[in-house]
C-alpha cells in the first residue's frame, strides 16, 4: 500500500531549494523561506541531458552550496526536486504508459487509436486532465501490480536514463541532513521506485495520486 501522504505545509515551515528544469532550457536552484535567494545555475541542459558536460558540476557551484549548508547549519532545510526532465532525461509516466500498453496490462478508451494518443490529446486539451489521466487509466488494477510493473519499467527504462550529477546532488543533500522531496505531476506509483532508488522517503513525495479501495485502484484523484 502507498504510505501515508506528506503534509505540503511542512515545505512551508523551513528554507527551500528548488531543483527543475526551466524554459529557456537550464537546470536552476534557489534557495526561498527566510534565506536570502540563492540562484544557482547549470548553462545548457541540452549538454547536461545528452551527458556532455565535462565534470560534475563547477567548482563554484560546489563552493556556494558548501557555503549555503554551513551557514544555515542550525536551521532545518529541503531540498526540493521535480523529477521528469530534472532527475532524468525522458518523462516517466509516459515511459510507463508506453511500457504497460505494449504489455497488455492498459488498453485505449474505446474510439481512440492507442494510449498513447489519447494521452496526448487530453493534455493538449487540458494539462491537469491529461496528467489525472496517466493515473487513472491504471483504475481497476491492484495496487500489487501496478507497483510490480512501475518497478520493472522504472528499473529498465529510467535507471539508465538517471542524470548522475542529480543524483550526487540528491546524496548531497541528504549527507547534510537535509530533507528532500520530490514533486512531480507523474502518478506516484510511476515515482516510489525513483524514490527507493534516491532514499527519498515516499512521506516526502507529492505527485498526482489515485483513491486505493481494497487493494485496487479507482478513478477517484486525491
Amino acid at each position: 500500500m502507498p504510505s501515508v501522504r506528506p503534509k505540503k505545509e511542512a515545505l512551508h515551515e523551513c528554507p527551500l531549494i528548488s531543483v527543475a528544469c526551466c524554459s529557456p532550457p537550464i537546470i536552476g536552484l534557489s534557495l526561498f523561506g527566510r534565506v536570502k535567494t540563492v540562484d544557482l545555475f547549470i548553462p545548457s541542459y541540452a549538454q547536461y541531458a545528452w551527458g556532455m558536460l565535462a565534470s560534475q558540476f563547477a567548482p563554484e557551484i560546489v563552493s556556494r552550496l558548501n557555503a549555503l549548508n554551513d551557514t544555515h547549519a542550525d536551521v532545518s532545510k529541503s531540498a526540493v526536486f521535480d523529477a521528469d526532465g530534472t532527475l532524468w532525461a525522458g518523462d516517466s509516466s509516459e515511459t510507463l504508459l508506453r511500457w504497460a500498453e505494449e504489455r497488455g496490462h492498459i488498453s485505449a478508451p474505446p474510439g481512440s487509436v492507442d494510449v498513447m494518443s489519447h494521452y496526448f490529446n487530453l493534455v493538449t486539451a487540458d494539462r491537469a486532465h491529461g496528467f489525472g489521466w496517466a493515473a487513472q487509466v491504471f483504475c481497476g488494477c491492484t495496487v500489487d501490480e501496478v507497483s510490480r510493473w512501475a518497478e520493472e519499467c522504472f528499473s529498465e527504462k529510467m535507471v539508465p536514463a538517471i542524470f548522475s550529477e542529480m543524483e550526487q546532488l540528491v546524496r548531497y543533500f541528504q549527507a547534510r541532513d537535509w530533507e528532500v522531496w520530490i514533486v512531480s505531476a507523474s502518478p506516484r506509483f510511476v515515482l516510489l521506485p525513483a524514490c527507493n532508488r534516491l532514499g527519498v522517503s515516499p512521506d516526502r513525495l507529492l505527485s498526482v495520486e489515485l483513491r486505493v479501495e481494497q487493494g485496487v485502484y479507482t478513478q477517484e484523484l486525491l
